[in-house]
């Protein structure tokens, strides 16, 4: 029974690790190249976040677009953090209120329980259609992440039930594909919100049942300079 419940509880955290960079669609809306953003997510735990956003204009030739560079640090109870780098910019010229954001990120995401320490890396590509306006804005993402490798450092109390357990590095197999409702509004010139609301499925298109729940929620806010 005890090699159960820790095969289970390994099975669970694997599975729970899985919180996202948020898309920064008034990145592209403003002068201000710049913020500070702080985030709250559900996912399924209570995650909290902060990361440092910054734009930069891109001309080559007729070529014009704005990139928006991300690095973010969220953390649960500090023994479950993660690192995110991205970067997005629009498909259209980036004052078009029907566009696209499409964003490619890479994370690693770091947690240490009585099992193991464990450091996963992930690659994340996604794309979102919608109206995007000076003051507000909608639209509708699909994202796809791939979990690439993982190592593990065991822990002596997991070694005494699995005395046969190696460290290491081990590669994933899998990934999973995240569709979301995105929306935010401008409360002030220097000031906005993002919310986003979404449902998560493996890549064979299974849901994580009776694991834990397929849906997520992210609220971030975003300080302007």
């Amino acid at each position: 029974m005890k090699k159960l419940l820790i095969t289970i509880m390994v099975f669970v955290t694997i599975q729970s690790i899985s919180a996202q960079q948020i898309n920064n669609v008034f990145a592209f809306r403003t002068d201000h190249k710049q913020s500070i953003m702080l985030n709250l997510e559900l996912d399924p735990a209570l995650v909290w976040g902060i990361t440092y956003n910054r734009s930069f204009d891109i001309r080559i030739g007729h070529f014009e677009r704005r990139l928006n560079s991300q690095i973010g640090w969220k953390t649960f109870k500090f023994n479950y953090n993660d690192l995110n780098l991205n970067f997005n910019t629009t498909m259209g010229r980036r004052e078009a209120k029907a566009n696209v954001l499409i964003n490619f990120g890479a994370e690693n995401k770091y947690l240490e329980n009585v099992v193991h320490q464990a450091n996963v890396y992930s690659w994340i590509a996604s794309m979102m259609p919608g109206y995007f306006g000076k003051k507000w804005y909608v639209g509708t993402e699909l994202m796809y992440k791939w979990l690439h490798r993982v190592k593990y450092e065991h822990t002596d109390f997991y070694r005494a039930i699995f005395p046969e357990v190696r460290d290491g590095w081990y590669a994933y197999r899998n990934g999973y594909f995240n569709l979301s409702v995105n929306t935010g509004v401008r409360l002030s010139g220097t000031v906005d919100l993002d919310l986003r609301a979404g449902y998560r499925l493996s890549h064979d298109l299974k849901n994580y049942q009776p694991y834990i729940q397929p849906y997520f929620a992210d609220l971030a806010v975003n300080f302007r300079f």
